[in-house]
């Protein structure tokens, strides 16, 4: 009959190891998102050719990401900290009548699983150091 053994897991250094790679791959979506702002994708109604959505840069400089520290369950937010944000990702109609198209720079990124993408590598390569 083969020996007993052992095997002790030490979750709190496996969640531990998990969480700056968490916070990286936030870090790497931000940039993604922060890319698709300045992309010369988005068409205009006046203008069917691509363009950005950079006019004077506020949208672009109002983005903050956030790291919050938790175990088990860290928090990273991302936001941008204009009072038009969300009419210019959602779309909106204006008082007078006109409509701003949807400009949903956050889509691309997220379909494109770049969080899911970039925590696999950090996270692999934060587990291999674990002794």
């Amino acid at each position: 009959m083969p020996d007993d053994f052992d095997i002790k897991w030490n979750d709190e250094q496996i969640l531990g190891s998990l969480v700056e790679p968490f916070h990286q791959a936030n870090e790497v979506l931000g940039r993604k998102f922060q890319t698709e702002i300045t992309a010369k994708k988005w068409g205009w109604p006046s203008d069917p050719s691509p363009r950005d959505i950079v006019d004077t840069g506020e949208l672009r400089r109002s983005y903050v990401g956030e790291r919050e520290a938790g175990l088990p369950a860290p928090e990273h937010s991302h936001s941008w900290n204009t009072e038009y944000a969300m009419a210019v990702h959602e779309g909106a109609r204006l008082k007078d009548g006109s409509s701003l198209p949807a400009r949903p720079w956050t889509k691309e990124p997220l379909e494109a699983k770049t969080l899911e993408t970039a925590f696999e590598k950090l996270a692999k390569a934060s587990l291999g150091r674990i002794q």
